[in-house]
């Protein structure tokens, strides 16, 4: 490309101008990302959701050449996972991206909890009258928990504790069922097993025996 030059006095110049075009091939740097965890799905019982690494603020980056920098997430916030019998280790992937298309990305890992589970342990075996104490250990739960003992025959405690107190006029089998804040339940059982007295044992008087059945 050429220009002239002319001044007042009507003399001119002319020169040819070489144009360099500059291209930035220089990804941005990601310099810090909020510490989020995966959270309670309000939507879908017993799940965990993702969540959202593109909100403002979520992740601090830096480029050479430009300011308007997007932000995306692989798997996208909201995504939402249902608890198993293992602790999920999801891979987010985070990708910075300026305007000249040049991406940077890094990976964090958000933790799905294990389902929820209960034990209930058979109680020593009573005598009709006694006591029974039905104990339980709940374990993975999140946040509050629930219980419900069925049935409610022999209860002599409330139905909704953790513990029981049970006095059955004979073997009963319990069921507890739990469900924590995330609305996973699970369920377990013990029986109670009640010994009774055993039948009287009865004498018939025979021969010349004088004494009666009573002093025997």
């Amino acid at each position: 490309m050429g220009v002239t030059v002319t001044d007042g006095n009507g003399c001119s110049a002319a020169s040819d101008v070489e144009v360099i075009t500059v291209k930035d091939i220089t990804a941005p740097v990601i310099t810090a990302i909020a510490e989020l965890s995966a959270v309670m799905d309000t939507v879908h019982d017993c799940s965990y959701v993702i969540p959202d690494y593109t909100a403002e603020d979520m992740v601090t980056a830096t480029d050479d050449c430009s300011r308007n920098l997007t932000v995306t997430q692989n798997p996208v916030a909201g995504t939402s996972y249902q608890r198993n019998d293992t602790v999920q280790l999801i891979r987010v992937t985070i990708t910075v991206k300026d305007a000249c298309g040049n991406a940077v990305d890094t990976v964090v890992v958000d933790s799905i909890p294990k389902m929820i589970t209960v034990t209930v342990y058979n109680p020593e075996p009573i005598c009709l009258g006694d006591t029974a104490e039905l104990t339980s250990v709940v374990q993975n739960a999140q946040d509050t928990v629930s219980y419900r003992w069925i049935p409610t025959t022999g209860l002599v405690t409330d139905p909704t504790l953790a513990t029981a107190s049970t006095s059955p006029v004979s073997t009963q089998s319990y069921y507890l069922n739990v469900t924590d804040a995330n609305h996973c339940t699970a369920s377990d059982d013990a029986t109670v097993t009640v010994i009774t007295a055993p039948d009287p044992i009865s004498f018939n008087c025979i021969g010349t025996l004088k004494k009666s059945c009573s002093d025997l």
